[in-house]
């Protein structure tokens, strides 16, 4: 991705402090990452997706909703079932992810997520002889993972 190439290269301005020019920097990478991780979510690199999302939260002081949701997502995808339920109950815990139902009623998409990717684990429980990340073919939770606005 070019601009994480072109942040680590581009000279500090005359008129920022160092300080505010790594604080750029960073910020320029975390969007970069963040943008390379939803990318490869719409792509159903689930993989990238998941390695992008944890580079750009090393970064971060504290993770926004939105991107905890959409690794939620992410994690559910590849059935990793535990890592899925932590990570969506975070973003139901920073505030969640507002929504709208296509009849204009308020959804709280991280709490859905959860509720459903609980369920999943629920069903793939040891009495099938399957680990989480064994079990296949479960449909992921409707939602928009471009921006948290509800699926119709």
């Amino acid at each position: 991705f070019r601009s994480l190439e072109l942040a680590g290269k581009m000279a500090r301005p005359a008129n920022a402090t160092p300080e505010q020019w790594q604080r750029t920097r960073k910020q320029v990478e975390v969007a970069a990452r963040l943008a390379l991780a939803l990318t490869a979510m719409m792509r159903e690199e689930y993989p990238v997706a998941e390695a992008e999302y944890t580079a750009a939260f090393k970064l971060m002081d504290k993770p926004d909703a939105l991107s905890l949701y959409r690794l939620g997502l992410t994690y559910s995808l590849q059935k990793k079932y535990d890592d899925a339920t932590a990570t969506l109950q975070r973003a139901v815990e920073a505030g969640g992810v507002q929504g709208r139902t296509a009849g204009g009623a308020p959804r709280e998409l991280a709490a859905e997520a959860l509720a459903y990717v609980e369920k999943q684990k629920a069903a793939a429980a040891p009495a099938s002889g399957l680990t989480t990340e064994d079990t296949k073919g479960a449909e992921a939770p409707k939602g928009d993972a471009s921006a948290g606005s509800p699926a119709q």
